[in-house]
């Protein structure tokens, strides 16, 4: 069920879609995404079974009216549809660092 979902989207990336000149509409148009590969040559993107994810810190003040500040750490699946790609269903937290002030860089690093 997972492989064919992931397949459905992989094929969905892959298919020619129109392109607006010297526009970039998101990351499947860079120079990296395309010329990404592995030891045998073959395209990072172009092998369904693989993921491309990003590392995400976001702060964030979760009440009104209060300053209380905190940060969460959480990964995206790069192959998704950019509609469902912050979806919360589809994130990967990693961390959630509470308030009520910014966390110091060591702590984040740590």
């Amino acid at each position: 069920m997972i492989t064919h979902i992931f397949y459905s989207l992989y094929t969905f990336f892959t298919s020619p879609k129109p392109k607006l000149v010297d526009t970039m509409c998101d990351m499947y148009n860079g120079a990296v995404w395309k010329e990404l590969k592995n030891s045998n040559s073959i395209s990072f993107v172009e092998q369904p079974c693989l993921l491309m994810l990003t590392l995400n810190i976001d702060w964030f003040q979760p009440f009104d009216k209060v300053t209380y500040s905190c940060v969460a750490i959480y990964l995206t699946i790069n192959n998704l549809p950019c509609s469902d790609l912050f979806r919360a269903k589809n994130l990967i937290l990693i961390e959630l660092m509470p308030g009520p002030e910014k966390p110091k860089t060591n702590k984040i690093n740590n």
